[in-house]
């Protein structure tokens, strides 16, 4: 009797899947690769295969930290983290053109309904206040014609048009503050930084490069942007730093085999995150590209897994 108990409990812990409760549903417990590690920040990206799988990096040790591959309702898109949470727009169709904007708290393991139509946008950007989203959606009407990009409270409140351009606008991101935006437009000759005060609606152009393309940007903590560039059709190019008051640029790094995307500083701007992908069209999600690490301490640059998107790093 005891051999056979001993047995179960065996089978149990190590072949038995674990099935997260309904109030828990998507969240990853007793993972087999759990270990100590350090309090270094840990970058967080996402991987889409059979199943959308959110997973953190920290310190050389990886593990799945949130999966909808058990769940009724799958995403079908998600933002940046901010603070252990982020957003996602899911739908039990994983086919969907819309669904429910929930907030997925990673830290108390939780989800939080927040509006129950979403149409599915291009980008998807949550405010470092946990208060306001910025998106980007496409339009074929004629008096709205092309890609316009929106900001509202995430609760669907005052919407607000931000800025509209026939070629494509890329990467909104938040000042540390919430109240400004800087996204990336291509017009007929030159890639454009572009920053608008969201209460204002004041907009200025931060950098102007003739022949080439913005692919990326981040506003970091410190006040500073960092952002890709390359040349219109290629497939390599260089990250650089622009300080957003004085212009001033600084280079970062270069790459080399595709597009760089998603890309994110830690709080200490001691590390980035991006991901080079060979995207066809617009730089979305979908495509699987190689996910690298700079660290700005001694310009060491290390190639992780390949991935889907980069949401960011939790400290």
């Amino acid at each position: 009797m005891i051999v056979i108990g001993g047995l179960a409990w065996y089978v149990n812990k190590n072949y038995i899947r674990y099935s997260p409760s309904e109030e828990n549903q998507g969240f990853i417990t007793n993972n087999k690769d759990d270990k100590k590690v350090t309090s270094k920040p840990a970058l967080m990206y996402l991987t889409k295969k059979s199943s959308n799988d959110i997973w953190s990096w920290q310190d050389g040790h990886v593990k799945k930290i949130y999966t909808d591959s058990d769940e009724s309702e799958k995403i079908l898109k998600v933002s940046n983290i901010i603070s252990n949470k982020f957003l996602a727009i899911v739908n039990k169709d994983s086919d969907a053109k819309s669904g429910k904007l929930v907030e997925i708290d990673l830290a108390n393991r939780s989800k939080k309904n927040l509006q129950d139509y979403f149409t599915v946008p291009k980008v998807l950007s949550l405010s470092p206040n946990l208060l306001q989203i910025a998106y980007i959606n496409f339009s074929n009407v004629e008096e709205n014609y092309g890609y316009t990009l929106y900001v509202e409270n995430k609760d669907g409140n005052l919407k607000k048009q931000i800025y509209n351009s026939s070629s494509e606008i890329k990467s909104p991101s938040w000042d540390p503050d919430s109240k400004k935006i800087v996204y990336s437009v291509m017009t007929e000759t030159a890639g454009k930084l572009k920053k608008t005060t969201i209460s204002s609606k004041n907009t200025q152009d931060i950098l102007s490069l003739d022949n080439k393309m913005i692919d990326s940007c981040f506003w970091q903590k410190n006040g500073q942007v960092v952002y890709s560039d390359r040349k219109i059709g290629a497939n390599n190019g260089d990250i650089g730093i622009i300080d957003t008051d004085t212009n001033k640029i600084r280079n970062l790094t270069s790459f080399k085999g595709g597009m760089a995307n998603f890309i994110y500083s830690d709080d200490s701007l001691n590390y980035f995150g991006y991901i080079v992908g060979q995207y066809i069209g617009e730089i979305n999600e979908k495509t699987i590209g190689q996910i690298f690490i700079l660290s700005s301490n001694n310009q060491e640059n290390k190639a992780l897994e390949k991935g889907n998107q980069i949401l960011g790093w939790s400290n």
